[in-house]
């Protein structure tokens, strides 16, 4: 049970009920007073750890894409390599995990693109996402749970992906873009604008 808290902003919270929670997620039921001054409640999920992804470049001006089936949308997907931040890892530690398990790359270079939050009138879900090049291939490991298809494709051909609606996942339109956004702005190391067009 929880009283106002002074993170409720506009809202109070007269109490709280965990109904469920597993290894990834915690889903709790508030009981709460509107910004309108009414009663009412609000559900939340609340994520263990935050997600990262990855925009791998190569010397080429290729990049990867991860496909997979999303149980929770009933259909295939294609995103960039992804995952979520382990206990006592740094989001961009964790970005390089996620690359060598699930695209079998390592980066000696990386850069920061963006921090996003998800689905906020529900969930307090974080991503990050990171720019990667220099790139080495390593030893694939990926999570016995995913099935998994790898697809390495020019960084143009990626960004007409989300033109056609093949990539709706939200942290890899947003990583992309931003990748041509700082391009556009010659915001990048010297050497990618030219490999990426």
């Amino acid at each position: 049970m929880s009283a106002c808290r002074p993170t409720d902003g506009p809202w109070t919270t007269l109490s709280s009920s965990l109904k469920y929670e597993n290894h990834w997620i915690r889903v709790t039921e508030h009981q709460v007073i509107t910004p309108v001054g009414k009663p009412g409640i609000y559900g939340t999920v609340r994520f263990r750890s935050p997600g990262v992804g990855v925009v791998p470049i190569d010397a080429l001006g290729y990049t990867w894409l991860v496909g997979q089936h999303r149980y929770p949308l009933r259909r295939y997907s294609w995103e960039i390599p992804a995952g979520g931040v382990e206990p006592g890892e740094k989001p961009q530690e964790a970005a390089a995990r996620e690359l060598t398990e699930e695209v079998g790359l390592q980066a000696a270079s990386w850069l920061a693109l963006l921090s996003v939050d998800f689905s906020t009138g529900i969930t307090d879900e974080a991503g990050y996402a990171f720019l990667a090049w220099d790139i080495q291939p390593a030893e694939t490991a990926p999570d016995s749970a995913e099935h998994i298809e790898i697809r390495r494709l020019p960084f143009s051909a990626a960004l007409a992906m989300i033109d056609t609606g093949e990539i709706r996942d939200l942290l890899s339109v947003a990583s992309l873009q931003k990748v041509r956004l700082l391009a556009l702005k010659s915001s990048l190391p010297i050497e990618l604008p030219r490999l990426i067009g």
